[in-house]
């Protein structure tokens, strides 16, 4: 009796685990086998932008960068110098606001992003923001006066 209700136990507990693998291959197969597989190649698109085609490829943990592919080699965050690393961030910002506002209103708030870029990736990021400003607001905060030069658009001193 003991071993029967043992036997039963377990039988209910693995249609119940069955179920939970069915729901969940519906709803996998509702979104496509990754999900975030648009947000990886934005960011590499971002990327390549920013880096002046230098680096075109992220390593992705689940949905955040773990670093740099470069010739098969992947660059861990903590390898990266600050510029890059700067560079990476900013990327992966544009591209989770991308991923999260789609075609919806919206602003984009950043604090000094090009504080740790030489000046051909300041270019780069200053051009690349420009374009998204044409569709979204852009608020770039600064205690650089030269990165005012960069960006343009409206300027308000505190």
């Amino acid at each position: 009796s003991s071993l029967q209700q043992n036997y039963d136990a377990l039988v209910a507990k693995g249609l119940a685990l069955l179920q939970i693998q069915e729901k969940l291959e519906e709803i996998e197969n509702e979104l496509g086998a990754n999900p975030f597989g648009d947000l990886a190649n934005r960011v590499n698109s971002y990327l390549a932008r920013l880096s002046n085609g230098r680096y075109s490829e992220v390593a992705m943990e689940d949905v955040a960068p773990k670093g740099i592919e470069k010739d098969g080699v992947i660059l861990d965050n903590h390898l990266l110098s600050q510029g890059t690393a700067d560079i990476l961030a900013l990327a992966t910002r544009l591209a989770m606001a991308d991923f999260y506002l789609g075609d919806e209103d919206g602003f984009l708030l950043l604090d000094d992003p090009f504080t740790e870029l030489d000046d051909s990736r300041k270019v780069s990021a200053s051009q690349l923001l420009g374009e998204i400003s044409e569709g979204k607001q852009v608020i770039v905060f600064t205690c650089h006066s030269s990165h005012k030069d960069l960006m343009g658009g409206h300027l308000v001193e505190l």
